[in-house]
């Protein structure tokens, strides 16, 4: 299948994303990024903020795939923007390499106000989801993130989002 792009050769956000956009504006939910490259996580950001869209949401910023810098991380953060922190992106076979310990690194570099914890979890070379959490949050704890940073990563920013 052809990709669907997004975003055209000079970097705009093409005219089918910005009706989209405003449609998720109007109806008040959360624009996901997906698995979309940095240069196009930004484009696309820029043009949904600037027809109204109030909850971003960055998936998996760390994942190889998408790579994102802590930089880029934080400059989202600043413009409003929440990341999803997802522990299978960094852990799991074929998909990662690295530890809970580097993740939560990035974490503390971002801030918990900007974060939304999440596992990925649920495929057959995974635990299910609940525990997984469950151990994504002893890892956490284990590498200094605080029980109360853990609660807004996990109930209070994706609350947040849903506007509950």
């Amino acid at each position: 299948p052809r990709p669907v792009r997004v975003v055209g050769a000079d970097g705009a956000a093409m005219p089918e994303l910005i009706e989209i956009l405003g449609l998720i504006a109007d109806a008040n939910i959360i624009l996901a990024t997906g698995h979309l490259a940095v240069p196009e996580i930004k484009a696309v950001v820029h043009a949904a903020k600037a027809v109204g869209v109030q909850k971003i949401l960055v998936n998996h910023p760390e994942l190889w795939l998408i790579g994102m810098s802590v930089e880029d991380q934080r400059e989202m953060a600043a413009n409003g923007v929440m990341l999803e922190a997802c522990i299978r992106s960094v852990t799991a076979p074929g998909h990662g390499h690295e530890h809970g310990e580097w993740l939560a690194e990035r974490v503390q570099a971002v801030g918990a106000e900007h974060v939304v914890m999440a596992t990925d979890f649920g495929q057959v070379d995974s635990p299910p989801a609940p525990e997984g959490l469950r151990w994504y949050i002893e890892q956490m704890l284990e590498c200094g993130i605080p029980a109360d940073d853990i609660e807004v990563m996990t109930r209070v920013n994706p609350s947040r989002l849903l506007g509950l």
